[in-house]
């Protein structure tokens, strides 16, 4: 993997949208690791090292509001970015999320709020508690 490639998960439980995120991602340079629900992206989380994560709010199970609480509890520096077909989310949705943006927006709307919460992920590095690049994920 090249140097400095980032590498963002995406949480959606609807498989379309898991497609388009990652061909629209990937295209722009960087490596997406998949998750068809929250669990599964929680699990995925424990095993890989990532630099941000979109996430869709509405999923069975648990929304992502929910997903967004418990990543917090173990990645409480990692950057989230929410999804949703909806304008607006309650507040409580919001409360561990950096972002927020309808999927009725372009891709380049959603490049550009991925962009502006990366920088975050440099911070961290130049304070010491810089992230693990893996190439493989268990």
């Amino acid at each position: 993997m090249p140097a400095g490639k980032r590498i963002i998960l995406v949480i959606d439980d609807e498989q379309q949208q898991l497609s388009l995120h990652e061909m629209v991602l990937e295209h722009s340079g960087y490596t997406v690791l998949t998750a068809s629900s929250g669990r599964q992206g929680i699990a995925l989380l424990s095993s890989c090292t990532v630099d941000e994560v979109l996430l869709d709010y509405e999923m069975p199970e648990m929304d992502g509001g929910k997903v967004a609480a418990e990543i917090k509890k173990t990645h409480p520096e990692l950057p989230i970015l929410m999804l949703s077909g909806h304008e607006a989310l309650p507040e409580s949705a919001l409360q561990f999320v950096n972002g927020f943006v309808s999927k009725g927006n372009a891709p380049t709307f959603l490049q550009l709020a991925i962009r502006q919460l990366l920088p975050r992920t440099e911070k961290r590095k130049l304070r010491g508690i810089g992230l693990r690049r893996s190439t493989k994920c268990a």
